[in-house]
């Protein structure tokens, strides 16, 4: 937990999603180990500057979707993960929007990495066919900020990512599920596409991942897909907050 030490506080709606994001980055980087019992709620709250309250909702969050598991006066402890197929049918059924935009950013960072690993050695020399239009699904979310509707543009967004998905073969997240979490975030996408679509760099991140993913680049596409994916959530998080 001393990396709880470099948390950095930002803007006083945003700290639930901060945390649960920090912490779940921890567990799914391996850097904390399933069984291992993370420290009081309140000694958690003092490591990151925030409230119990606060520190309460992100465990509850991430309990939900499988990272922790909390026994009500033995502590929380580090889950083993639960299989994909069993946190997405969570996600699709029963999750928050705050849950769902979770899940959607650790969708959205582990899986263009996955592409850009595949788009390395592709199968009989040639780029899965989602991957050939990747730079187009681009060019389509780059045109939808500037000249469509706020709905559009999010559907261009989510193509985008979908056909990063689609392209990743032998996994349990398929392009439908990942568009059945679209189809439930409508209503927050569609509140956050605003201060999404108005984003150039967002824009340019999105432009360079599909660049970085079709040359097999994997550590330039690990930090695009991870700064897009908090940024994204981020949006998610201000769009969803009154609902939670």
């Amino acid at each position: 937990m001393a990396d709880a030490a470099l948390f950095t506080r930002r803007r006083r709606t945003s700290l639930m999603r901060s945390v649960t994001d920090h912490l779940r980055r921890q567990i799914v980087a391996g850097e904390l180990r399933p069984g291992r019992p993370l420290p009081s709620m309140r000694h958690l709250a003092e490591m990151y500057g925030v409230s119990v309250t606060t520190m309460q909702g992100a465990l509850h969050a991430l309990a939900a979707l499988g990272f922790v598991r909390i026994s009500h006066g033995v502590g929380v402890y580090v889950s083993r993960p639960r299989s994909v197929a069993t946190t997405l049918v969570f996600a699709t059924l029963e999750a928050t929007p705050f849950e769902l935009a979770t899940v959607r950013a650790t969708i959205d960072e582990r899986m263009p990495v996955l592409a850009a690993s595949a788009a390395r050695s592709p199968r009989g020399g040639r780029l899965p066919r989602t991957l050939q239009d990747l730079t187009f699904f681009a060019g389509e979310r780059s045109f939808s900020r500037l000249y469509v509707s706020a709905e559009t543009f999010v559907r261009a967004d989510l193509a985008f990512h979908a056909a990063i998905v689609a392209s990743v073969t032998a996994t349990q997240i398929s392009a439908s599920i990942y568009e059945q979490i679209g189809r439930r975030l409508m209503p927050a996408l569609n509140a956050a596409a605003a201060e999404l679509a108005s984003d150039n760099g967002l824009d340019q991140a999105h432009r360079a991942l599909a660049t970085a993913i079709t040359e097999g680049a994997t550590l330039p596409t690990a930090r695009l897909a991870s700064a897009i994916a908090r940024r994204e959530a981020d949006a998610l998080e201000r769009a969803t907050a009154p609902d939670r």
